[in-house]
């Protein structure tokens, strides 16, 4: 769910009358985007030790072995669904099999579901890495807040509603078709091409409490993400050709200023 195309969006015709086709487009979009919300905020939750029973940070429930092999499983399963389901040839043999105005909101519903697995099911780990207090408990905690919200900020940069599958849905209720529009690059995606990875791996990376389970998820996380974005780079290269290449010379991937 995070290696979105970045630098693409799409346009929708303004005149949207109704086809009267069914309402469950609309509302098989809105559950996803709703189970969606719900799935992130209980990794918020656990990640952050927000609420105690799903803390992450909460002590072990189990040896260290099946530890491991639980977690690992759960990364396995949401690393490979996301980078299946993000390929092009998986979208266009999905749209030959389910409804095409439905295909954004599949992937949207399916990631949340795995994402609140991982979140619930996700093992504590011990050691404690480091547990700050006083100013540096602040300092870190406004950092994870900050990368959090640039995450949200870049998901509205573009077209909130589009990127969640909404858009689509609707537009398949009532009729008409989205249109690819050329390579833009609004006022987030001039500083770095992927904020809103950025603004993950700050959130995952800036806990004031930090335990082998919250590095093995962080670690994993930030792995999953970087081979992601490798193969986004690519897609997008091929969707937007030189346009793209040029993009990619200018501004950085993730790193503001750093231009590798």
């Amino acid at each position: 769910m995070f290696a979105v195309a970045a630098a693409g969006q799409l346009t929708y015709p303004t005149d949207m009358k109704t086809s009267g086709t069914t309402l469950v487009a609309p509302i098989f979009a809105g559950v996803a985007y709703a189970a969606f919300v719900a799935s992130m905020t209980l990794l918020v939750l656990a990640h952050t030790g927000l609420w105690q029973p799903l803390a992450i940070a909460r002590p072990p429930a189990m040896g260290l072995a099946n530890a491991l092999l639980m977690n690992v499983g759960l990364l396995l399963a949401f690393g490979v669904h996301h980078s299946i389901m993000a390929r092009s040839w998986a979208k266009a043999w999905l749209i030959r099999v389910w409804p095409p105005g439905l295909e954004r909101s599949l992937y949207v519903l399916s990631a949340a579901i795995l994402m609140g697995v991982l979140a619930v099911c996700w093992q504590p780990m011990e050691p404690v890495l480091w547990r700050v207090s006083g100013a540096p408990w602040w300092l870190m905690t406004g950092f994870w807040v900050a990368g959090l919200s640039l995450c949200v900020a870049a998901t509205f940069a573009f077209d909130h509603a589009q990127l969640f599958g909404l858009r689509q849905a609707w537009c398949a209720w009532c009729g008409v078709e989205l249109d690819d529009a050329p390579m833009s690059t609004p006022w987030l995606y001039r500083q770095v091409r992927h904020p809103m990875q950025l603004g993950m791996l700050v959130f995952l990376w800036s806990q004031p409490v930090m335990t082998g389970g919250q590095l093995m998820l962080a670690a994993g996380m930030t792995g999953y993400m970087l081979v992601g974005l490798l193969f986004e780079e690519r897609d997008l290269v091929r969707r937007f050709g030189d346009d793209y290449r040029s993009y990619q010379r200018q501004v950085p991937m993730l790193i503001p200023g750093w231009r590798s």
